[in-house]
């Protein structure tokens, strides 16, 4: 694919702009091992051996997600080792690194469950992620998710999206008993998480583009995407 080997090419030039040597540009972007591409072809299979934060029966739903073709052509010739600082201090993660952050992290692997895939983050710590939902012409859009709008309280034992403040009418019903605090909790969901999750690109190979072009929007992408 064309597209990517032209991306794949001023990533290169910016880090030898950068100061960069030859040989640590050269063991960036290099071909994955067959066992490293399985992460992203098997879904199911990688994260209920590997996930800390869900039971077999959960995962079950990722059996009917897939990983397009083109995004696995991506990581198959490409995978970004060593997780590379691009434009904007966004971090792009090698396979491996998908794999720790879509099992172990927090809020990260709680969203895998859903066909959000943790992809990269920000140096603010925001999230960049696939939406296995919304796949255009055979890609997937890119979305972010702010790292604190997920929370899991012990007593409630599971994720909840915390992306708004109670209005004036809600603290009225709650004080005159029409309504509990349970009723306001948003609990996650596909539906919840979307609401209050930004569209970065509408395809992955435009999020690349726009990152080896050094679009101006990713200058400054936390006040850009992830400021209330």
């Amino acid at each position: 694919m064309h597209l990517y080997n032209d991306i794949i090419i001023k990533f290169r030039s910016r880090f030898l702009e950068n100061g960069r040597s030859e040989e640590e540009i050269n063991n960036t972007f290099i071909k994955a091992k067959t066992q490293e591409i399985e992460i992203m072809k098997n879904l199911y299979d990688t994260y209920v051996s590997s996930s800390s934060f869900y039971e077999d029966e959960d995962l079950r739903c990722l059996k009917n997600y897939e990983v397009p073709e083109k995004v696995i052509y991506f990581y198959k010739e490409y995978n970004p080792k060593g997780n590379p600082m691009l434009f904007g201090g966004i971090n792009l993660f090698d396979l491996n690194t998908i794999r720790e952050y879509n099992s172990t992290a927090f809020p990260d692997a709680y969203l895998i469950k859903y066909g959000i895939a943790v992809i990269g983050n920000t140096i603010g710590g925001n999230l960049i992620c696939l939406d296995l939902n919304c796949v255009t012409n055979g890609e997937p859009r890119v979305i972010g998710v702010d790292h604190t709008i997920i929370y899991c309280s012990d007593e409630h034992n599971k994720p909840e999206v915390v992306a708004s403040e109670i209005s004036e009418e809600e603290i009225k019903l709650l004080e005159a008993g029409v309504i509990k605090e349970e009723d306001l909790i948003e609990w996650l969901s596909y539906e919840t998480l979307v609401k209050y999750t930004p569209v970065i690109a509408e395809t992955f190979s435009q999020f690349l583009l726009a990152l080896s072009n050094e679009d101006a929007e990713f200058e400054d992408i936390e006040n850009e995407y992830f400021s209330s």
